[in-house]
C-alpha cells in the first residue's frame, strides 16, 4: 500500500511541476518536420540558458484533427518518410538536432491549446488561412497565437518540406528555423 501511495504521490507531484512550467507550443500542418525541429531547437536553447525548469516545449499539427478533412499523417515521424528524411538528416546532424525514433506526430487539441502560454504557427495556413487553422478551431485562444517568423518581425511562412525534393530548400528552411530560435529566443521567454 505505501509503495503504491508513494508512487501515486510522486506522479502527482511530477504532473503538478509540469503544469507549473509555461508551455511554448509549436504547430505546423503534419507535426513531422517544421514544428518538431522548432521544438527541439527551442528545447536546446532552454537547456543552455538554464530556463528548462520554467518552460517546456511541445509540437503539434493541425492534420488529423476533428475539423480536418485530411487523414492523420501516414507515418509516426520524419524518420519514416524516406525521401524527406534523406534530405533533412544531414542538416539536422549539422546543427546537432536529433529527432527521436519514438517522436510521434500528434494532432493539436483543446487541452494543449488551453495550457499553452504561446502558440507559434509555422505558416499562415496553419494559423488562420485553412478551414482547420488554429484560429478556426480555437478562436478564443487567438491572443496566444503568432506566426513563427514574427519573432524576426516578418510574417512569411516557413515552407512545408513534405514532398520537397530540393535539398537546398530543405537546408535553407531548417537553418532558418534554427537561426530564428537562436537569434530571437529571448522573445519566447519574455
Amino acid at each position: 500500500f505505501f509503495i503504491r501511495r508513494r508512487t501515486a504521490l510522486s506522479q502527482e507531484l511530477f504532473d503538478n511541476q509540469k503544469r507549473m512550467k509555461k508551455l511554448i507550443l509549436t504547430v505546423c500542418h503534419g507535426n513531422m518536420q517544421r514544428s518538431v525541429i522548432a521544438e527541439h531547437c527551442i528545447n536546446r536553447e532552454l537547456q543552455q540558458s538554464g530556463l528548462d525548469d520554467r518552460y517546456r516545449v511541445l509540437s503539434r499539427g493541425t492534420q488529423g484533427t476533428e475539423s480536418d478533412k485530411d487523414p492523420p499523417p501516414k507515418h509516426k515521424n520524419l524518420r519514416h518518410y524516406e525521401n524527406e528524411w534523406l534530405l533533412a538528416k544531414p542538416v539536422l546532424e549539422e546543427i546537432g538536432i536529433t529527432i527521436p525514433i519514438d517522436q510521434e506526430a500528434t494532432p493539436i487539441d483543446a487541452l494543449v491549446v488551453e495550457e499553452a502560454t504561446i502558440i507559434i504557427a509555422m505558416e499562415r495556413a496553419v494559423l488562420l488561412a485553412s478551414p482547420n487553422s488554429l484560429i478556426c478551431q480555437f478562436p478564443s485562444s487567438g491572443y496566444k497565437m503568432r506566426m513563427f517568423t514574427e519573432l524576426e518581425n516578418k510574417a512569411d511562412d516557413i515552407a512545408d518540406l513534405y514532398g520537397q525534393k530540393d535539398s537546398a530548400t530543405v537546408r535553407r528552411e531548417i537553418l532558418r528555423i534554427e537561426s530564428i530560435v537562436k537569434t530571437h529566443f529571448k522573445q519566447l521567454t519574455a
